[in-house]
């Protein structure tokens, strides 16, 4: 307790002894003055230092949210560009595919009137056969084997005819399959 007597005794003796030792009045009143002021100066610089990086700050952001937009303009640019690109692409794939299968129902078209050419070539052929033979076995026989021999005929004949016709058939549908 008595370090505490002792040393508010001693703070009080130099608050009190002090303007006493001071030179002059005017001299304490200027240097508290010129404190304060400094201090307000102080202040003020703060403020200003504290504005600018405000401003910094401000304008860092301001050229960030500018570069974003101009990367997301870009960015929107070239898959614009992209899907017109694949739609282009698309586009003449389904032409190419269009040729290719037009090019492909033409060589069937081709292929089918060959058939039927054939098939008709054979029909005639098988007709023309007939016709000789029933001429050939009229001529040869009497009458009763004549209309048993041209129901034979006429059974074989239609027999070629119906093989001639599937034949015609087979390979219609042989090439339709290509």
């Amino acid at each position: 307790m008595k370090k505490r007597e002792r040393l508010l005794f001693v703070g009080m003796v130099f608050a009190l002894g002090l303007p006493i030792f001071a030179s002059n009045k005017q001299d304490l009143l200027k240097q508290a003055r010129d404190d304060y002021y400094k201090a307000q100066q102080e202040t003020i610089n703060q403020n200003k230092a504290k504005e600018k990086l405000e401003q910094k700050k401000k304008l860092e952001e301001e050229k960030a949210a500018k570069e974003k937009k101009r990367l997301e303009e870009k960015k929107n640019k070239e898959q614009k560009l992209a899907e017109e690109k694949a739609a282009k692409e698309k586009k003449k794939l389904e032409e190419k595919n269009a040729k290719e299968q037009k090019l492909a129902d033409e060589k069937v078209s081709k292929e089918q009137k060959k058939a039927e050419e054939k098939a008709q070539v054979q029909v005639q052929e098988t007709s023309q056969e007939v016709a000789t033979e029933e001429t050939n076995e009229v001529t040869t026989t009497d009458k009763k084997e004549d209309k048993k021999s041209s129901k034979d005929s006429k059974k074989s004949k239609e027999q070629k005819l119906k093989k001639a016709l599937e034949s015609v058939r087979e390979e219609y549908y042989k090439t339709r399959k290509k």
